[in-house]
């Protein structure tokens, strides 16, 4: 969760979240901001729902070949 203010008179929402890992690539997550301030008069809240799916651009490098180098 979260808070959103400078101090006591300028609280202006919380806010609450979670999210879970559907597989290795694929992540969904939720959000609800909560408005305290004058706004909640024309705003009763938001929602976010967050879709996130993890593509592996870059290969895993082969181990190469050995070389051994003598220290002196």
């Amino acid at each position: 969760g979260g808070y959103r203010g400078y101090n006591n008179s300028t609280q202006d929402g919380v806010i609450a979240f979670a999210g879970i890992n559907i597989n290795e690539k694929l992540r969904v997550g939720y959000s609800y901001d909560y408005t305290l301030s004058a706004l909640n008069s024309v705003s009763n809240g938001s929602h976010e729902i967050v879709l996130n799916y993890k593509v592996n651009l870059i290969k895993t490098a082969k181990p190469g070949k050995v070389i051994y180098n003598p220290r002196f």
